[in-house]
């Protein structure tokens, strides 16, 4: 299976508290995603294995994820308890 989109929900940006200048970032950071995914089935292949050991030394991920981590955090996710946000964020590599 290979995914040909991203559907993103304008109800769950908007009610975070982003605009349509917000939204230009989000969407440079999934060209980005998408950029990073493609150079990684260049260097590793399409099997899934081979893909993700690319994908998990690969420094560009680290830094994407640090930056997008960084621009989120700016906005308040309803439902989720603001202590949340002062603790340290912990990227899980497993998939």
């Amino acid at each position: 299976m290979n995914p040909g989109g991203v559907r993103i929900g304008t109800p769950a940006i908007t009610t975070r508290g982003m605009n349509e200048k917000d939204m230009d970032f989000v969407a440079q950071y999934l060209t980005r995603v998408s950029e990073i995914c493609i150079e990684s089935q260049i260097k590793g292949g399409k099997n899934l294995k081979q893909f993700l050991q690319v994908v998990e030394n690969d420094p560009n991920v680290a830094k994407l994820a640090k930056e997008v981590q960084e621009f989120s955090t700016q906005f308040y996710i309803p439902g989720v308890e603001e202590m949340f946000f002062d603790k340290e964020y912990k990227i899980d590599k497993k998939i």
